[in-house]
């Protein structure tokens, strides 16, 4: 029956692993085809581990460079426009509050249902209207306004 493992196999891996040989086992290598053939199936593994690993090695300094400046750029846009999203927004809601507060100015009820009519629209609620748009505006201005500020004090010059 044939022999298919030794007993100083995983010595031999250990060792090619390690680099330690000694003369005893160098001479069980020579003398043994199981073992040999350890140690020739390690040799390859270990050398395709290493170049996996010189591969998925630490990437270079200007590779980790250019991403951070990437990163602190996109996060100096999205800084950036974060005023412009809110002024949108609020110009949104602005013009649906107008067309709202018009289609009811504009509208009455009578019995024959909804009936549309122009009407000069009066000073009270003219006045209404205009309060709220310099209010909304006031606010805009105060965000623009507060935001440049922080912008200014956390911008870094490179």
């Amino acid at each position: 029956m044939k022999q298919i493992r030794c007993e100083r196999e995983r010595e031999v891996a250990a060792s090619l692993r390690t680099g330690l040989w000694t003369p005893e086992l160098g001479s069980h290598l020579h003398s043994c085809t199981i073992c040999a053939e350890t140690a020739a199936i390690s040799k390859f593994l270990l050398a395709h581990a290493d170049a996996l690993k010189q591969a998925t090695g630490p990437a270079p300094a200007g590779l980790v460079w250019r991403r951070a400046q990437m990163q602190k750029q996109e996060i100096a846009l999205k800084r950036a426009l974060r005023p412009l999203l809110f002024m949108r927004a609020l110009g949104f809601a602005c013009a649906a509050f107008v067309a709202i507060w018009l289609l009811h100015s504009s509208w009455s009820f009578s019995d024959a249902g909804f009936a549309f009519h122009l009407s000069p629209i009066p000073i009270r609620e003219m006045l209404a209207g205009t309060g709220i748009t310099l209010f909304l505006i006031a606010a805009g201005a105060w965000f623009l306004r507060d935001s440049g500020k922080q912008a200014n004090s956390t911008a870094t010059f490179t």
